[in-house]
């Protein structure tokens, strides 16, 4: 039986070539709780948070 989530498995399961420049993004996603890789950061609006980095192709601008 064929299914939209298995085509979207089987798209990101095969290799992609990124352009030839990449960039990296972070973030800071706010989260006060208890975690062991949380982090604080004292010049953001929400100080408290996980950090989250992303490569980003510049010309697909796929992540």
């Amino acid at each position: 039986m064929w299914t939209v989530f298995d085509d979207f498995i089987s798209n990101y399961q095969s290799p992609y070539p990124p352009f030839y420049y990449v960039t990296i993004d972070e973030k800071l996603e706010a989260f006060r709780r208890r975690c062991g890789f949380r982090q604080y950061i004292p010049n953001k609006p929400s100080k408290y948070g996980i950090k989250m980095l992303a490569l980003a192709d510049s010309k697909t601008f796929c992540v």
